[in-house]
Formats: structure tokens, sequence, C-alpha cells
């Protein structure tokens, strides 16, 4: 028999035990590194440190309690749930349940699964949402049990530490070990849900929490995850409602429902787009917590379906309140770079539409700067470092393999930095120069809007801009639209200009501006050639510009049929005795709302629009005096103008339609008097005046308007309509006059005064009808008279 060599079994045997190590070690290294550890050395460590965290603390004990038939309904509940791949609770959810902590005293309440994902239900760790009947549970009466896993354990706690710290609504979040029905469950994540501890937790007044309703966006999921795709637009922020969570406490409560009932007047007037963000919302907690949001990466949760929001019924404003944060997460882009593809589009968003208000936009990025901040966050760090490490010690009584970092949030700092820090935020151009005064173009190249605060001339003079020009991001997928200022200047030589500008609430960047003019392609190549009238640049073949921000008209300009004049934001137009602006082709005016275009209508000429175009935005026509706006033939579209200081007609119409959007007036003695012309009132108010509408042979047609305090509303005479659609006409002396079988319905409309007259009728007419009118869910106090 041949002899067995031991020592090369031994030998074989040591080399085949290394490459199995080698092999486990190198697997091992590969594995933990997919779960944020840099090698088996860094789990092994972390793995004892945890475990010594929790030898420092041990979890308070909830213990939950159910009957078998009822944790059987939740089990089938579960089943279904499974099956389709998503959790709705349709019909009834809840059953009843019993709670016992660690003040022995037992609550009653009821109990249901939570989550609409199916991470919610694996395993034995199911979530679960509890409401209680009477008493509290560390001061909550409603609230969440569920895997830590699914907030992603201790840093959804952080986040809220985090709103805390900047005194925004935070709900409470720890984490505990859950008994049911006697079996063990492990360490569970138990959070606050919505209900009125959650204001008085966070030191605000009682109020309604709202949100907007999500069910049609759920139902939209659960048809995608089921491979149903239908081309229906039910799942849309266009499509939702505003609703308050805790709805039988908020129902049965007569101040809270009043705090619900303005909140959501406040929310949908905001997504109609009849307020600003500014205008409802509390713009300081709003910006901190989007600033928030960008550091912990937590974007996700910033959907319309997933955002709460707070009534203060003290402040009058609406806060965010945090929830499920979805954290912690790469920063690739900030919550305010979401832009629309058009304007036109912006109030069909929620973000784009929160963005939109330059007010907010500035409070955001300052207070983005400020918390997105390496100082910042080692200073809060350091602040729930003790804390923290209790919350972990918890965890690794069950998770003791789950490392948690602060590097991630370091890494967003660093990237929030990145991102702010513009390599260049808009493109600019010498268009015209004369000896004291110089137009410069520009064009938006980023996510941003870009505030120019100054000009930079060769020898260093800066001349700042009377208002600082606001300019809108560039939307994506789409070429840079150019922009036009002028400003007036003492400088010797006009070369390399520089312009200071900025993001709204960031630091200041220097952009220098091309002695070249721009290659935009509707400029022609002869810019800067004046026309005969001094005061206007020829911009293009076809376009016109005035040279100055501020004009003065004392003698006539026209601008023949095929041309047009452009107005640019901040532009201030006088009009003299004598002074005369004729459009026979096109006429934009194109203000914002932080610089708009004036209009003072100071002369008896004024402005004549003869079978043209007129098109204004964010436009303030003010102190009119002597005569009016004569149009002919025209088409004419006013969108957010002001009208104020007007002691004759504004308008004077003759065959022409009009719409007016979002337009406002005070002290203005007519808006309009129109002869065979169409009238379009959209979101409009009106206060303050003699008499609103004459209409001669022409319709009218108002939407969700109010005219207040004028002494007539309207005058219809041959055959005039008047058609309204949830309007309020209040204090007015006299709501309408219809004259030769005129005619007006008024739809869901509120007609009142204390002292005043509805409807004033002629008795016959030249066409031998009547003059008739009819309400159709409106009121009305107001008699009619017969004239």
């Amino acid at each position: 028999m041949k002899k067995v060599n031991k020592g090369k079994i031994f030998r074989r045997s040591l080399l085949l035990l290394l490459i199995v190590l080698t092999a486990g070690i190198y697997f091992s290294n590969k594995f933990v590194k997919t779960k944020g550890f840099d090698s088996i050395s860094d789990f092994t460590s972390n793995y004892w440190q945890n475990k010594s965290l929790a030898e420092n603390v041990e979890p308070e004990v909830l213990e939950l309690f159910t009957s078998e038939e009822d944790f059987n309904f939740l089990k089938e509940k579960r089943e279904i749930a499974l099956d389709r791949g998503i959790q709705i609770n349709e019909g009834e959810s809840y059953v009843p349940c019993k709670l016992l902590g660690v003040t022995e005293d037992t609550l009653s309440g009821e109990m249901r699964l939570k989550g609409h994902m199916t991470d919610h239900l694996e395993g034995d760790k199911w979530s679960f949402r509890i409401k209680l009947e009477s008493g509290t549970y560390k001061e909550m009466y409603r609230f969440s049990l569920q895997n830590p896993a699914t907030r992603s354990y201790a840093n959804e706690w952080l986040y809220h530490e985090l709103l805390k710290h900047e005194g925004i609504i935070a709900l409470k979040y720890d984490f505990i070990r859950l008994k049911l029905n006697d079996k063990d469950l492990g360490i569970y994540a138990i959070e606050e849900h919505f209900g009125q501890h959650v204001p008085l937790g966070n030191d605000r007044p009682n109020g309604a929490i709202l949100r907007w309703n999500p069910e049609l966006y759920w139902d939209w999921r659960i048809n995608e995850m089921g491979g149903n795709y239908y081309d229906n637009q039910n799942g849309e922020y266009q499509n939702t409602f505003v609703e308050p969570y805790d709805r039988g406490t908020v129902r049965k409560d007569s101040s809270l429902l009043a705090t619900y009932l303005i909140g959501a007047e406040k929310l949908e007037g905001f997504r109609r787009g009849k307020y600003k963000t500014s205008d409802i919302f509390d713009v300081e907690l709003m910006a901190k917590f989007h600033a928030i949001v960008d550091l912990i990466g937590g974007h996700h949760s910033l959907d319309w379906s997933d955002i709460k929001f707070f009534y203060n019924q003290e402040t009058g404003k609406i806060e965010p309140v945090g929830y499920e944060s979805f954290s912690v997460r790469e920063t690739v882009a900030i919550a305010g770079q979401r832009q629309p593809v058009t304007e036109a589009l912006v109030n069909l968003d929620y973000h784009n539409q929160l963005f939109s208000d330059s007010i907010f936009y500035a409070a955001y990025i300052k207070e983005l700067r400020r918390i997105c901040n390496v100082e910042y966050f080692e200073s809060f760090q350091q602040k729930i470092n003790v804390d923290l490490n209790k919350k972990l010690g918890i965890l690794a009584h069950e998770f003791a393999y789950i490392k948690f970092s602060y590097e991630p949030y370091f890494d967003n700092i660093e990237k929030i930095k990145n991102i702010l820090d513009l390599p260049k935020p808009l493109h600019a151009f010498v268009e015209n120069k004369t000896a004291d005064s110089v137009l410069i173009s520009v064009a938006p190249v980023s996510d941003f809007p870009i505030v120019i605060h100054s000009v930079i001339f060769k020898d260093d003079e800066e001349v700042k801009l009377n208002e600082a020009v606001l300019i809108p991001p560039k939307p994506r997928n789409t070429f840079s639209q150019y922009y036009y200022f002028s400003v007036h200047h003492s400088a010797k030589k006009i070369k390399n200009l520089r312009l200071k500008v900025s993001i709204p609430g960031g630091e200041n960047f220097e952009i220098e501006v091309s002695d070249f003019p721009s290659f935009n392609f509707e400029l022609d190549r002869n810019v800067g050639s004046e026309s005969s009238d001094s005061i206007l640049n020829l911009l293009s073949q076809n376009t016109y510009v005035f040279n100055h921000q501020q004009i003065t008209i004392s003698e006539t300009v026209v601008i023949e049929k095929g041309k047009e004049l452009k107005l640019y934001p901040g532009q201030e137009i006088t009009l003299l005795d004598g002074g005369q602006l004729i459009i026979k082709g096109s006429l934009k005016s194109l203000g914002t709302e932080e610089n708009p275009v004036r209009f003072n209508l100071l002369g008896s000429d004024k402005l004549l629009i003869n079978n043209a175009d007129f098109i204004a935005v964010n436009t303030l026509f003010t102190d009119g005096k002597k005569g009016a706006i004569t149009v002919f033939n025209s088409q004419v579209a006013l969108n957010n103008c002001t009208f104020v200081n007007q002691t004759s007609e504004l308008f004077q119409a003759q065959e022409s339609d009009f719409e007016f959007l979002r337009c406002k007036s005070d002290m203005v003695e007519t808006w309009i008097n129109a002869n065979k012309s169409e009238l379009v009132f959209n979101d409009c108010y009106a206060f303050n005046g003699e008499e609103m509408i004459k209409a001669n042979n022409s319709v009218i047609k108002m939407k969700e308007s109010e005219v207040s305090h004028f002494k007539k509303v309207a005058t219809l005479d041959h055959i005039s309509t008047f058609l309204t659609w949830g309007c309020s006409f209040l204090e007015n002396e006299v709501f309408a006059e219809l004259n030769n079988a005129s005619f007006g319905r008024f739809i869901t409309t509120t007609i009142d005064s204390k002292n005043g007259v509805g409807f004033k009728i002629d008795e016959g007419s030249f066409s031998k009808k009547k003059s008739t009118y009819d309400l159709y869910k409106s009121t009305t106090n107001l008699k009619a008279e017969v004239l």
C-alpha cells in the first residue's frame, strides 16, 4: 500500500482554506460596501460600537392586544395588499385594540394596517396606525408603529430634530420595543400622526392640519402598478382638493372647522393663481423647510400628494409640517431648480408655483446658504450627539449591523455649494449705445432666476439700476430668450462692461458684457440705428424698443402695421398733452411683478390701438384725467394689470375683443366703454369707482371676480349681454341697468348691498322686447326697479 503523505495533505488543505478565506473576505467586503461600509473591518467595528451603545439603554416596551378574530381580519387585509402590490385602506379597516405601556394604564383604541407600499407588510414586522378612544400615549392619541427600516432608521429621527431646531412643526419620533398579543416583534419606530396633539406639541394654537387629497393619485398608482396604463388626468395636481386630517375632531369643533375653511381657501386660491407664495405661506418657515429637505436629499417628500400644512390662526399664514423625509439621499438638484417648460404652466405644478414668487425665492436661497453649511451642521451635530447615541443604542438591540453616518449630509453640503456656484448665469450683450445710455440684452442659461443689480463700466464706475431687474430662469428644453434693459451713465467709453448679478438671496457674480450685439436671430444686423423718432430704437427689422428706462411722450409716435413695440420690466411711459402713441401693428408691455411697466396717462390724447394687437402683462396704468385708451377693431389681452387714479374712462372700445385676467383697480371712474365688443373678465377685482362697465351691443363675461363700492357696476344698452359665474358684487349703489332688449344671466353669484338697487330695467325698447335677467343659484338682497 502506498504511504499517505500527511504533510502534503496538510499543505494543500491549508492552501484551500486560505483561498476560501480570501474569497470570503473579498466577497464580504464587496457585500458590505453595498450597505455603506468601507470594508468588513469597518462593518465589524460599527457592529461592536452599536452593541456597546445598546448596553447603556433599555428600550421602552409597548404591549398591543387584539382578538384572534380581529388579527385574522388584519391578516386578510395584508394578503390582499401583498397580492396587488400596494395597500389601500378601503371600507372598514380598523379593529378594536388595547395598549399597555410603562405607566401600566390600559388604553382602548383602534388599529389598522398602515402604509401604501408593501415594505410596511413584510415578514412579521407589519406597520400599524393607532387611534386612541380616550387618553394619550406619549402625549399622542394618533400615531404609527412601523419597522425602523421603512424610515431609514435614525435618519428620520435626525430629520425631525432638524425641523425642531429651526422652529418648524415636527412630529414626535422615537424607538420602542413592541409586543403584539405577547409576541415580541422587536424594535419599532413610533411616529406621531396628525391630530391636535401635533400643534400643541409644537407650541402652536389649535388649528387644522391640511393636505391635498391624494385619493385619485393613489387610484392611478394602483392601475399603473398593475400594468394598466390609461390616458387620463385623474391623478394630477389640478384634480385634487384641500381636506383636513382628523376630520371627526375638526367637524365637531367650530374653531377648528373655521381654521380649516380659511386654510383651504388660501391653498385653493394659491393653486388657482389668485395668491402667490408670500401672500399665504409663512415665508421664513417655508424657506427653512425646503433648505432642510435639500440638506437631507429628501426631495421625494415634496410631491404634492405627500406634503402637509398647518394654518396658524395667530399669524394668518400656512406653515409646513415635516413628514416622511425619505432621507438621507444624495442631492443632485435643489428644490428651487424645478422650472416649467413655459411660464404659462407655472400654476399647474405646486412646486413651480411655490418658487415663482421672488420674495420666497430670495428667502429660500438665504436659508439654504445658512443651513447647508459645514459650520452650521457641525454645531447641530454636537447638539444632538448624546440623544442620537441613545437612539442608536435602542436600535442596536435588533439592528446593530446598521451603520449611521454624518458623511452623506456633509457630502450634500458640498454638492449644494457647487450647485449655487454657477459657472455663468446668463450671457450679456451691448445692443445699442448713445452718449448717455446703453441698451443691454441678457439671455439666461441656468435653472435659477437672476437679479441684475448694477452695470460696472471700464473705469469702475458702477451704475446701480433704479430697480433691480429680475430675469426668469431658462425653461428646460428651450432656446434662451433675450431680455432688454437700459441704463444711463456718464462714462467716457462704453467698453468692457460688467454686470453685477445674483441669484435672489445669494452671493453676487460679475458677468462680462460682450461689446458685440447678440446673435439673437430676431435682431437686425443694423442694431442701434435710430428710427425717425429719436426716442425709439429699431431693435430688428420689425421690432422697436424705447432707448431709456423713463420715456416722456409729448408728440406723436407711430408704430406702423407689421411693426411691434416692446416695453420691458421697469420702463415708465409718460404721455403728456399733445403726446400720442399710435399702435397700428403690435404693442407688448412685458413687466414683472417686481418691475411692472408703468403708463402715466397725463395727456388728453394718450394711447390709440387701431387694428392692432395689445398685450400687457404686469403693467400699471395710472393718473388718467382727460381721456382714455382708445381701441378700434383690435385684440387686447391684459394679465395681472393694475388701474389706479383714473378720473375718466380708461378704455373706449369699438368692435374689439378684451380679456382681463387677474386685473385690479382702485379709484377708477370707468374701466371700459364698449361698443360692439366682447369683454371677458377672469379673477379680477375692482374697488371704488363711478361705473365700471358701459356696454352698447356688446357681450360681457365675468368669472370669479369681485366688484365693490361703485355707484353702478354696469349699464347695458342695445341688445347687450352680461354673464357672470362665481362673482361677488358688494356694496354697490346700483348693480346693473338694462336697456333696449339687453339680458343678464348671473350664475352662483352674490349681489349684496346695505343701501342699493339690484337692477334697473326699461319697460320697452326699440325692438319691442323687454330687457330681462336671470339669477341661477345666486343670492341677492336687492330689488329690481323699472325705468
